[in-house]
């Protein structure tokens, strides 16, 4: 049976495992594993004033298995952290940036283990009034420093990613 608490989890997980009497469908759904997780995860945030945001996060987890089944001792990051920058300037100028940090890992299932990494996010928005409303135009960079990091598989590397949007609001 699964059960779950808000403090000191104790899990029956759902596995997999070979059923080589069936061709069509070779696995078959055991409850056959069992993991502990704790952890504990913290947020700061600070305004200066008020066209300044300053925030600072981290979580850490620690996941106990044997591991029958699958690979739930590792399938999330021990380690998180990020910390985000934002400012808004003349009035009608925002700007931020983020580090985030995330330790190393390997997903359950068919994944590749993944190496942690740092990466930094950049946005630059300008609000506009127009007509009967307002718009904003903002450019986002995603992994500004382009250093290559991988989510799930090895061969899939996201590289640095940029977007431009622009977004209008209708005044009542």
């Amino acid at each position: 049976a699964m059960q779950a608490f808000d403090l000191g989890p104790h899990l029956a997980l759902v596995g997999v495992r070979e059923n080589a009497a069936s061709g069509a469908f070779p696995r078959n759904a055991v409850n056959g594993d069992d993991a502990r997780q704790r952890g504990i995860e913290a947020q700061l945030q600070w305004r200066p004033d008020t066209d300044t945001l300053l925030l600072a996060s981290a979580s850490y987890l620690d996941t106990d298995s044997d591991d029958r089944l699958d690979r739930y001792s590792s399938a999330a990051p021990s380690n998180i952290a990020h910390v985000l920058v934002s400012r808004r300037f003349a009035g009608t100028w925002d700007a931020s940036a983020s580090v985030h940090l995330q330790g190393s890992y390997w997903a359950s299932g068919l994944s590749d283990p993944q190496d942690g990494y740092t990466r930094v996010d950049t946005r630059l928005a300008r609000q506009l009034a127009m007509g009967r409303g307002n718009a904003e135009v903002a450019l986002t960079v995603q992994n500004l420093f382009d250093e290559g990091y991988t989510e799930y598989r090895r061969n899939v590397v996201a590289g640095r990613r940029a977007w431009l949007t622009f977004s209008y609001t209708f005044a009542p």
